[in-house]
């Protein structure tokens, strides 16, 4: 067996536990001291050799979000059954926008290309880790106030489906929101608003509608317990996934049918399963109570207040195997046998036999935890249902579109990343061929096919493209895999380019004694995955979030610059943004904060510039720090202008001229006089495009005057 902990953790697995279908990924969700009373979920993938009598302290990936309310995190954890889809209930979560009063959502997480070791190391811990900027947020609203959606969360089998219980809705009546990945078979990052609200019309106040909740392989099928129904008997409700989906898109992908708040509504059921010979107490449908196996034809319900032959409280378990005619068909649903019980005479009572189950991925097995059984010391039982045992399935090979370039004897190659969904204990192959996209062989790069092998325990390879030229986003070359062996396709084309970094402004200026802030746009230039960092090298300054991740160039990512002036002296202040990102060259972007007299009065939108001492009659004040003209060369070059209005911020004359330091770029008048802040004198600036190659140009305007510091 495995141990896993952490060294700073606090209640470790105290908030629930998951595994993958396949058993190779395994998620704690726990308190954590890494930010004061956090919360956070703890990913352990399983190693080469298997998981091993070793105490694992520092091998983990911690999920973590939501960090201006800690505790609004990890309240529940569900996985996929490949391991590399994780979704986090988060309970008290008050809206993507902070509108709604603890309404509750989820955090949808993705496994990195060649596993959930490759995020990016946190300095804290040293330990790889993945923020809210990682995740698809799913914060549907409409809800009641302190409804705490995602107090028990589910995942399909395929990763495409997310189930979030909140049985305190409504006074306990309970609904259930479920939220369908959106096209392109990612999940991304960013924010959804859009869920279907399931509510079925026969519940009532105090039923606890959605305490526990399962969905089938492909998320057509939602299976919500509710404990308190029928005097605490409880049971399941059986919904059937709309024809058009849980959350209709039209043909161009758009969402369509939803109401005002974003919510389509579910209100009948298709069964209601209750086990033969239950009885109120029995409380089946509770929060860990519902489990279903992959293949989605065995159901099992805990039910924990259940008092078997005058044991009060000792428990039970009940299993259903799929109906004839469905889960979601109308005869009825008999559990066979009526109840499990693991060694009745050894089991005591108040043991709560079914207070937590689960079912293995075939159906095979049932384990059922009892939780007071022995005086409160506690157990697992674990049934042998012996069904015809399939063999499990085959990790998934996938090939990703970002890649790195390296220079490797002289030449340079393209690495595409090949990784497999988990390790494994034997060889896997598969084969691989490239072919032109907008790049031409032998011109851009030299064809090539070959064989990406993977030894036991071996997760991430490379197929590697020797470049003749190089590839850009203008020039890109496509790899294809076939052939698996040992495993199967996942996403088995891809189009390679390097991350190229962009930003939406080269420069970020601040001006004023207190604290203000802009925003930053960042993206990948290419199409792609490209989780990248941003760091400040000032402690006047601060960035957030400091990771994110941007699929394209219209996925930008929008970071907060936080510059704060208190403590500094007067005057120009400079400090650099720096953006990086694997196989990407890093970018910076240069930020500069004036801070003017601590005598001054006035000064205009785009700050000021006074000489020294609080007596000068000139202080220099633009409404502008930066300007950007963007011209479109293939049509011949051409002109652009703009204006810049320069005034005196003091009540006083100030003659004052103008200069810039670029042949391409000219300013007129190069001088005037000011009389005052209410008398803005304007300044024409041109940039000519005329004799200039493709690129960006930077130059400086300087704005002079006597008893006043230059502007820039």
């Amino acid at each position: 067996m495995g141990e896993f902990t952490d060294t700073d953790r606090h209640q470790f697995g105290q908030l629930g536990i998951a595994i993958s279908g396949d058993g190779s990924v395994i998620a704690v969700a726990a308190e954590s001291s890494w930010a004061r009373t956090t919360e956070a979920v703890y990913v352990f993938q399983r190693p080469a050799n298997g998981w091993g009598s070793v105490t694992i302290n520092t091998g983990y990936t911690m999920l973590q979000g939501h960090r201006q309310n800690p505790r609004a995190y990890a309240s529940s954890v569900a996985i996929d059954a490949d391991g590399d889809t994780i979704a986090v209930g988060a309970t008290e979560l008050t809206g993507c926008n902070q509108m709604y009063n603890r309404n509750g959502g989820a955090f949808v997480y993705e496994m990195p290309a060649g596993g959930w070791d490759q995020a990016g190391v946190d300095s804290y811990t040293n330990q790889p880790r993945m923020g809210e900027g990682n995740a698809m947020k799913l914060c549907p609203g409409a809800a009641g106030g302190d409804s705490f959606r995602g107090s028990s969360m589910a995942i399909s089998g395929d990763g495409s489906t997310v189930a979030m219980g909140s049985m305190r809705d409504g006074s306990y009546t309970g609904t259930v929101s479920v939220v369908e990945r959106p096209p392109g078979g990612s999940w991304g990052t960013g924010n959804i608003w859009e869920h279907n609200q399931v509510r079925t019309t026969a519940l009532a106040s105090g039923d606890r509608f959605g305490d526990g909740v399962a969905l089938n392989n492909d998320g057509s099928i939602l299976f919500a317990g509710a404990p308190r129904d029928n005097g605490s008997t409880g049971g399941v409700y059986v919904f059937n996934r709309p024809t058009n989906g849980w959350n209709p898109r039209d043909s161009q992908g758009a969402y369509t049918g939803r109401d005002s708040n974003n919510t389509w509504h579910t209100t009948s059921h298709d069964r209601f399963i209750v086990p033969t010979g239950a009885r109120p107490g029995d409380s089946i449908g509770g929060n860990g109570r519902v489990a279903l196996s992959a293949d989605g034809k065995r159901l099992v319900l805990g039910a924990s207040g259940r008092d078997p032959s005058g044991r009060n409280n000792a428990g039970a378990i009940f299993q259903f195997n799929e109906p004839t005619d469905g889960w979601t068909g109308t005869g009825s649903a008999t559990s066979t046998p009526p109840a499990l019980v693991s060694r009745l005479d050894d089991l005591t009572i108040g043991a709560n036999l079914g207070d937590k189950v689960d079912v293995s991925l075939d159906g095979s097995a049932v384990i059922a935890s009892a939780l007071d059984h022995d005086r409160g010391i506690g157990a697992a039982f674990i049934y042998d249902l012996n069904p015809t045992v399939a063999p499990p399935a085959k990790p998934t090979v996938s090939v990703s579109n970002t890649g790195i370039k390296r220079t490797i004897g002289g030449e340079d190659y393209f690495e595409f990343p090949v990784a497999l969904s988990r390790a494994v204990n034997e060889r896997a192959t598969v084969q691989y061929a490239t072919s032109d996209g907008s790049a031409v062989a032998g011109t851009d790069y030299a064809a090539g096919s070959g064989t990406v092998s993977f030894a036991p325990g071996e997760t991430r390879k490379a197929a590697r493209v020797r470049l003749l030229s190089g590839i850009g986003r203008s020039e890109t070359v496509m790899i294809t895999l076939t052939a698996p062996d040992n495993a199967r396709l996942g996403d088995a084309e891809a189009s390679g380019a390097l991350p190229r970094i962009a930003t939406g402004a080269p420069s970020l200026s601040f001006s004023g004694a207190g604290t203000s802030s802009r925003t930053l746009e960042i993206w990948n230039e290419e199409l792609g995955a490209m989780p990248f960092t941003v760091s400040d090298n000032a402690r006047w300054l601060t960035v957030s979030p400091t990771e994110a991740t941007s699929t394209g160039p219209d996925d930008r990512q929008r970071i907060t610059v936080t510059a704060n002036a208190s403590g500094l002296s007067e005057g120009s202040h400079s400090a650099r943004i720096a953006i990086t990102a694997p196989g990407a060259d890093a970018r910076t972007v240069s930020v500069t904060l004036t801070v003017p007299p601590s005598a001054t009065g006035g000064g205009g939108g785009g700050g000021t510039s006074g000489g020294s001492g609080g007596s000068a009659s000139a202080s220099i004040a633009t409404d502008s720090r930066l300007l950007t003209f963007s011209i479109d060369l293939d049509d011949g070059g051409g002109r652009q202008s703009k204006t810049l209005e320069v005034w005196n911020a003091r009540n006083a004359s100030m003659r004052f001229t103008v200069s810039e330091n670029a042949p391409w770029l000219r300013v007129s008048p190069a001088s005037a006089t000011s009389r005052g802040p209410t008398d803005k004198k304007r300044i024409t600036v041109t940039a000519d495009g005329g004799g200039l190659s493709d690129g960006r140009y930077d130059a400086v305007i300087t704005i002079s005057a006597s008893g006043a510091n230059d502007r820039t």
